[in-house]
């Protein structure tokens, strides 16, 4: 076909998908350089010759018959030619992340590529989201394409939003944002500092203010040490901290707040907050999540599930050039857990750490699969 221009593409009816029982087309045009589907398809059909009511890539078998291309076989031939060119194998999706990429990088807007690809605009938007990972490195040297493509994928992490949309002497917004500063420092899970339910507190499984303690490094560094009585990687349980931090964020004066206005019992859940008749109440996760996701939609952003906070911990730290390593630690992680960990939750961090090359270079090494 050509269009207005004059220019041809080549149109291909597909008699049915997933989005269009009753058919819907798809087109390229000629490209420039080796990977050229003109000079490709032309090829095909000089050396296979497929019969024109047969599958499209059929090819011709060892008996001169015609076998059509089953979806194992491409996948099959294609991972043997990367792992001989020394690259691990794309999963099938991965072509199709690769073309989206593709075009985002010529500058082709983001509504024309989702209508290219034939998603519907939720469907698109998580898209980006899931294979992001892949996709941002790619995307930096383009400013304008970077900052839609960073509005379209990046949840906020801000761990001082939410003081600026709380009123932080209520007990219960006092209680939270103590919780989500200790949280977010100490690179801890929100189940670790919550409780499950509203009389499921038990000293043996959860911190109280009996567990916290000041400690002072050989430099005479203070930190907050706070003992978790059990947790998943350690039933003995196991310790975290954190440090005096700048800015509206700081842990220390968010804690010292959640003191003054609950006085929480020191045999009692720590982030325990004054209830209407003054007696107290443990926080729990569903009531943590609630208040944070309320505050965060008061500003105008999408609320971020509790894992969130973490990916955020981890960023904050990587960004201020702490090694790898160290993060790993601090985290609690196993070896393989954390580099599982860095690569499920890259479509958050990676943009963030292109202004320190060191650390984005690490970054790639550990958490970004080969695309070709």
């Amino acid at each position: 076909m050509r269009d207005r221009q004059n220019l041809a593409t080549k149109n291909f009816h597909l008699p049915r998908t997933k989005s269009a029982p009753e058919g819907e087309g798809v087109h390229w045009a000629k490209q420039a350089g080796l990977s050229d589907p003109e000079e490709a398809f032309l090829n095909h059909l000089r050396i296979n010759e497929p019969p024109t009511n047969f599958a499209l890539f059929a090819y011709r078998h060892k008996d001169n018959t015609h076998r059509p291309l089953t979806k194992t076989t491409f996948l099959s031939r294609l991972a043997s030619a990367t792992r001989a060119a020394g690259r691990e194998p794309l999963q099938g999706h991965g072509i199709r992340i690769g073309s989206t990429l593709e075009y985002l990088l010529r500058n082709i807007p983001f509504d024309v590529v989702k209508v290219k690809g034939r998603w519907a605009s939720d469907a698109f938007l998580a898209y980006l989201r899931k294979h992001a990972q892949i996709m941002a490195p790619y995307m930096q040297a383009v400013p304008t394409l970077h900052d839609e493509f960073l509005r379209c994928t990046i949840p906020p992490i801000s761990s001082s939003l939410y003081g600026r949309n709380s009123n932080l002497d209520n007990p219960l917004d006092a209680s939270v944002f103590a919780c989500l500063t200790t949280i977010f420092y100490a690179t801890a899970r929100v189940g670790e500092f919550t409780v499950p339910r509203l009389n499921a507190f038990d000293p043996k499984l959860h911190v109280s203010l009996d567990c916290v303690k000041d400690m002072r490094d050989r430099q005479n560094l203070t930190t907050k040490n706070f003992h978790l009585p059990r947790t998943k990687s350690a039933p003995e349980g196991e310790g975290v901290h954190w440090a005096k931090q700048a800015g509206l964020s700081d842990p220390e004066e968010a804690f010292l707040n959640h003191l003054r206005i609950n006085e929480p019992p020191t045999n009692f859940a720590l982030f325990a907050y004054r209830h209407k008749d003054n007696t107290h109440r443990p926080l729990t996760k569903t009531k943590f999540l609630s208040r944070l996701a309320s505050a965060t939609r008061a500003a105008g952003r999408e609320p971020l599930q509790g894992h969130g906070i973490r990916i955020g911990s981890t960023l904050e730290y990587l960004l201020r050039n702490i090694p790898f390593d160290v993060v790993k630690v601090k985290g609690r992680w196993a070896s393989d857990t954390f580099l599982a960990y860095l690569r499920k939750h890259a479509q958050i961090m990676a943009p963030y750490m292109q202004a320190v090359p060191t650390l984005h270079d690490e970054f790639l090494r550990c958490t970004i699969p080969p695309v070709r």
